[in-house]
């Protein structure tokens, strides 16, 4: 798989196309801020990265859609991605299309018809990635571990921390090491398949394992908790101390504790149950007596009221009474109340005083009258209250008679609790015992894993992983080592070997093993990233491994030519060896091995500016200017 363009689209605009030579170098120079960076991050965002790395700013403001036609062994795929919403991390809108010979469109006049997660999917089985069930840890092996050895960003291609793409990344070592023996051809997909099954028997072995050992502890534990279970209820007296049991036989034991639960135990009614009723019933008889004091209160304050009133008329009534005004007045209608004689219509005063006398009367009456059924009522109330009265005093005698009697009942009412808890811990133990499973059948079954287990251990002993490896990293030693001398790198003429479980570089020299961050130099550092690379690119062409066969390189030469401006012999020298080294390894990969590198410098090497396929200088880059 490598690159054959890269292309830009914009809904405005149309397309931005970058083509690449197949099997050759492929150099970008130009100056800071012309977007040089942002290409390797639109290839690895086509190649379905979980976010879109390339920078906020005039890229992702212009651009609608990023494609990479790609060529592979007899047919070519376009691949499109759609940029990421404003403020977004990632789109997972995509396209494709496969063909012999791809014509790419030249705006955009294609819908999305994929997603991201299919897409990966679709690349690595195109790229040769045929175990995509096979899962490791982080997902299944897919053409993103393989891109860790395709891409050197800006800030990866001269550090002496990380090596690979993504290295800085928490998940990378777990999934590089995962990936490494499939990926430099040390396993096959058969074997990656048997340590599938192998690590899935492992598990259900560990799983079954860890039910019979819970198996066992419960069961032991059950035994132990009911022989003191047993212990405990007889001498709080819930069982008697002369029962047979056999403490070996957990169900028989068992059936013990069952009976004590199921018992109809004394919990002596008439003892802390009656006392309770005793004392609710003095509560209710308290509160009605409050009720009815209350009301009685009531009615002795309407009582005195009336007694106020009453007593004025009355005295109103006997000082008329006194002078014989109630036997002697005439109440005849024309008649003076005083004289009997007739009056004259319309004298004033007489029928008023008439109706003022009848009025005091008739109150009288009614007063009377009144105050005979307040008097009845209170005298109810009077009543009820002594009743009550002598009812709590009764209650109060009962209960007084109860604490009297049983002296105690606080030390039975202890006796209850700890019976209490005595049964809660029987009842725990009894629902252990009856989740306990019987481990016949899981024993079985856990002697068929095993054997299949062995059986797998004994194909793989075979088919050894280890050995295979080291004889690759042998393989990667010994180029590493030579390439070394090519770059006349610090230690040239020492072992250079990788150390996969750290995806690292050391340096053997002076008796010890200097790992790469120790070494010193960005020149070295960027050595060492340089003869990596294309040692396990060349390896992975020769072994034919599922591995895209491009290199992108960012801006390598920062290590010589920092920033812009006069570079002295020395720089320019050891810009062309780099240059030339590169050169040289392409050429080794016979049209199999690409590389696109993005630079500010151009260099004086006249093969290597043949390779130069665009210079964005004075206006010119990534974007074109009808675009901004």
């Amino acid at each position: 798989m490598q690159i054959k363009e890269l292309i830009l689209y914009s809904d405005l605009h149309g397309a931005r196309k970058i083509s690449f030579k197949l099997g050759s170098v492929n150099t970008i120079v130009g100056a800071s801020r012309t977007g040089k960076s942002a290409v390797g991050e639109i290839m690895d965002y086509c190649l379905c990265s979980s976010n879109c790395d390339i920078a906020e700013g005039v890229i992702r403001s212009k651009v609608d859609w990023y494609a990479l036609l790609l060529q592979l062994e007899g047919e070519q795929l376009f691949i499109a991605r759609k940029s990421p919403e404003e403020h977004k991390l990632t789109s997972l809108l995509a396209y494709y299309e496969v063909g012999s010979e791809i014509r790419v469109p030249d705006k955009i006049s294609f819908q999305p018809n994929i997603d991201v997660i299919s897409l990966k999917k679709l690349l690595s089985r195109k790229l040769g990635i045929t175990h995509n069930s096979l899962n490791l840890s982080q997902g299944a092996i897919s053409i993103r571990h393989a891109l860790y050895y395709c891409f050197q960003g800006q800030s990866e291609i001269a550090s002496n921390r990380v090596l690979f793409h993504n290295q800085a990344k928490d998940f990378f070592l777990a999934s590089f090491k995962g990936s490494f023996p499939y990926l430099i051809g040390a396993t096959t997909e058969d074997t990656l398949s048997l340590n599938q099954q192998k690590r899935e028997l492992a598990r259900k072995i560990r799983d079954i394992e860890n039910r019979v050992a819970e198996s066992d502890y419960q069961r032991e534990f059950s035994r132990n908790c009911i022989s003191g279970l047993i212990a405990e209820a007889q001498a709080v007296g819930l069982l008697d101390g002369d029962i047979d049991f056999d403490i070996n036989d957990v169900e028989s034991a068992a059936d013990v504790l069952r009976c004590i639960v199921n018992a109809d135990l004394d919990e002596s009614p008439e003892g802390p149950v009656s006392l309770v009723r005793l004392q609710e019933a003095l509560r209710m008889a308290q509160r009605e007596l409050g009720e009815i004091s209350d009301e009685i209160e009531k009615c002795e304050l309407y009582n005195a009221s009336f007694r106020d009133y009453s007593g004025s008329a009355i005295q109103q009534k006997a000082r008329l009474q006194s002078i014989g005004l109630f036997e002697k007045l005439s109440f005849d209608t024309g008649k003076c109340p005083f004289c009997g004689n007739d009056c004259a219509p319309g004298t004033p005063g007489i029928d008023e005083i008439k109706r003022s006398i009848c009025r005091l009367d008739k109150s009288l009456q009614n007063v009377s009258l009144t105050q005979v059924d307040v008097s009845s009522y209170l005298e109810n109330l009077n009543g009820k209250r002594v009743e009550l009265e002598n009812r709590i005093r009764y209650l109060r005698s009962q209960i007084d008679g109860v604490y009297t009697q049983r002296l105690e009942l606080m030390n039975e009412r202890d006796e209850s609790i700890r019976h209490a808890k005595l049964l809660g811990r029987i009842e725990y133990c009894l629902s252990l015992i009856d989740s306990m499973d019987t481990p016949v059948d899981e024993m079985s079954e856990l002697g068929r894993l095993k054997c299949k287990l062995n059986e797998i251990n004994s194909l793989l002993s075979a088919d050894d992983v280890c050995e295979k490896t080291q004889c690759v990293l042998a393989q990667l030693q010994q180029a590493m080592s030579n390439y070394a001398i090519e770059l006349d790198l610090e230690h040239a003429g020492s072992p250079y070997w990788f150390n996969e479980n750290k995806a690292t570089v050391y340096v053997d020299s002076g008796g010890k093993a200097i790992p790469l961050q120790n070494l010193g130099s960005g020149a070295n550092w960027l050595g060492v990233h340089l003869l990596t690379l294309f040692a396990f690119h060349l390896l992975f062409i020769q072994k034919e491994r599922p591995v895209p066969s491009f290199i992108f390189l960012d801006q390598p030469s920062q290590v010589f030519f920092p920033a812009e401006g006069e570079r002295g012999d020395a720089d320019w020298e050891s810009l062309s060896k780099m240059q030339s080294f590169i050169l040289n390894k392409v050429e080794e990969g016979k049209g199999k091995l690409q590389v696109i590198l993005v630079d500010h410098a151009e260099g004086k090497d006249g093969r290597f500016a043949e390779s130069v396929i665009e210079r964005w200088r004075d206006g010119n880059g990534l974007i074109p200017q009808e675009w901004l």
